[in-house]
C-alpha cells in the first residue's frame, strides 16, 4: 500500500550533493520512497532550491524529474505562516521556522502523513510519535 511521505529539506540536500554526510542514506530513502506519495511543504522547496543549487542543471532537471513523474503533494504553507511565525519568536526550544511549519503540517491532521524523511530526527520525533508517523533518518 502506498503511503504518504513527508520530506524534509535535508533530504534534498544530501540526494543532491554527493560530499553531504547523509548522501547514501538519502540514495537508499530515494529507492523506498520511488513508489509512496511525496508531500513536499512549499517552505522545503524554498529552501533546498535555492541559487547554489539552481546552477547545477542536472540536479535541477533531476529534481524536476522526481517531482513530475511521483506522486507529489505540494503543500501550500499560507494556513501556517502565521501561528509558525508566532512560535518561533517565542519558542524555547530552537527550531527552525521552515521546522516549525513542517511540525505544523505534521500535527494537521486533515494531510494524510504516514511517514517522514528527515536526517533531523530529534526536530521531529516527539509529533510523529504523538501521531502514530513513522521516521525515517540516517
Amino acid at each position: 500500500m502506498a503511503k504518504s511521505i513527508i520530506i524534509d529539506s535535508c533530504f534534498w540536500f544530501a540526494l543532491f550533493d554527493n560530499r553531504d554526510p547523509y548522501h547514501e542514506d538519502a540514495m537508499l530513502f530515494y529507492e523506498y520512497i520511488v513508489p509512496h506519495t511525496l508531500v513536499l511543504p512549499w517552505p522545503t522547496l524554498y529552501e533546498a532550491l535555492n541559487t547554489r543549487f539552481s546552477r547545477r542543471r542536472a540536479s535541477v532537471e533531476k529534481f524536476y524529474s522526481i517531482i513530475r513523474t511521483h506522486s507529489t503533494y505540494l503543500v501550500p504553507d499560507n494556513e501556517y505562516r502565521d501561528i509558525s511565525l508566532e512560535y518561533f519568536f517565542n519558542q524555547r526550544r530552537p527550531f527552525s521556522l521552515v521546522d516549525i511549519v513542517i511540525r505544523n503540517i505534521i500535527l494537521d491532521e486533515s494531510i494524510k502523513i504516514d511517514a517522514i524523511v528527515t536526517f533531523n530526527e530529534a526536530d521531529f520525533i516527539d509529533i510523529c510519535s504523538k501521531r502514530g508517523i513513522e521516521l525515517f533518518n540516517g
